[in-house]
C-alpha cells in the first residue's frame, strides 16, 4: 500500500504506472466526466460514492488489479489490512467476473485520503474505500492490469 500526493506518485515513474495512465492522471481536473475511462488494458472509474460509516466497509481485495483510490472533493478514510493476515473470503467467495472478494475481518488500521492524495492499493492488499461521514463523494478509482486471477 502506498499512501503519497498524485504529483509524488507521477514523478516516482514506477514501472506498474504505464504511460498511457500516468498521461491521463497529469490532466486529471475535478469536473471530468462521470464513467468509465479506457486506457488499454487499464481503466479508470469516476464516480460518487455515498461516504459510509466505518463499521458498513468491507474490506475487498483484487486479484488481477492495483486499484489506486483519488478523492476528488472531499477526504475519504480507507481501512488497509493484509490479505495474508486475514481469515478468510466472504461467503460469497471471489468474483472472477468482477475481480473481488470480500473480507469480513476488521481492518488493521486506517489512512486518510486527501483531494491532491492517493493511496494504491496491490494485490495483497485489502482495502474498505469510502469511510466518512455520509454523503456523496467524488472520487476516481483507477485499475491496473497485473495478471490474470488464479
Amino acid at each position: 500500500m502506498i499512501l503519497c500526493t498524485l504529483e509524488n506518485l507521477l514523478q516516482s515513474q514506477q514501472q506498474w504506472l504505464r504511460p498511457q495512465v500516468s498521461a491521463w492522471l497529469r490532466t486529471l481536473a475535478a469536473d471530468i466526466a462521470e464513467g468509465r475511462h479506457e486506457l488499454g488494458s487499464d481503466y479508470t472509474n469516476v464516480e460518487t460514492p455515498t461516504l459510509r460509516v466505518c463499521h458498513e466497509a468491507l474490506l475487498e481485495a483484487h486479484r488481477r488489479y492495483i486499484d489506486i483510490h483519488i478523492p476528488l472533493d472531499s477526504a475519504e478514510t480507507i481501512g488497509w489490512a493484509p490479505t495474508a493476515a486475514l481469515g478468510g473470503i466472504a461467503a460469497q467467495g471471489y468474483d472472477a467476473e468482477h475481480d473481488i472478494a470480500f473480507y469480513t475481518d476488521a481492518p488493521h488500521t486506517y489512512i486518510n485520503v486527501r483531494p491532491g492524495q492517493c493511496a494504491v492499493f496491490f494485490p495483497e492488499d485489502a482495502h474498505a474505500p469510502n469511510i466518512g461521514t455520509p454523503a456523496p463523494h467524488r472520487k476516481v478509482c483507477v485499475k491496473i492490469a497485473v495478471k490474470d486471477a488464479d
